[in-house]
């Protein structure tokens, strides 16, 4: 999911500077058509038929990079809502995996509890053990005793 959001937030980041290098490009074509009309209504020594021409190539091509602006954009917004969802995936993740380092926890807590409990009764039962120990040596040594 993280390299997801990264991913989307590179495509975002490549998309814009080529919307914007699209924008550059328009606004170099918007100032080429502006020159143009200057010369055409000018009517410089440049034929009028070539202006024209020229006019209606640029105005073709200001249309192109226009519906490609808008396509970019629109693929901007969609990489965004893409960018949105997969953080509120990682969110979903992050709370699941929160919950599970809770109940995670409680469990080694139990256990934490279960083990001490049976540390507890060793201890006691080994403490029987020896006390056990002992009388049967002092039986076995009275034993011996009265063997003599």
């Amino acid at each position: 999911a993280v390299n997801k959001l990264n991913t989307a937030k590179e495509e975002i980041k490549r998309l814009q500077s080529k919307v914007d290098k699209l924008l550059e490009d328009k606004d170099a074509m918007d100032r080429e058509l502006e020159y143009t009309n200057q010369m055409l209504h000018k009517k410089e020594k440049v034929e009028t038929g070539q202006l024209v021409g020229a006019r209606q190539l640029l105005e073709g091509r200001l249309k192109e990079v226009e519906i490609e602006v808008k396509r970019k954009e629109s693929e901007i917004e969609s990489l965004k809502r893409r960018l949105e969802a997969n953080q509120e995936e990682m969110d979903g993740i992050r709370k699941q995996l929160a919950k599970r380092v809770m109940v995670d926890v409680a469990e080694k807590t139990k256990l934490q509890e279960h083990v001490k409990e049976i540390e507890d009764s060793l201890s006691k039962v080994t403490k029987k053990w020896q006390t056990a120990g002992r009388r049967l040596g002092k039986a076995a040594l009275a034993v011996k005793t009265m063997k003599k």
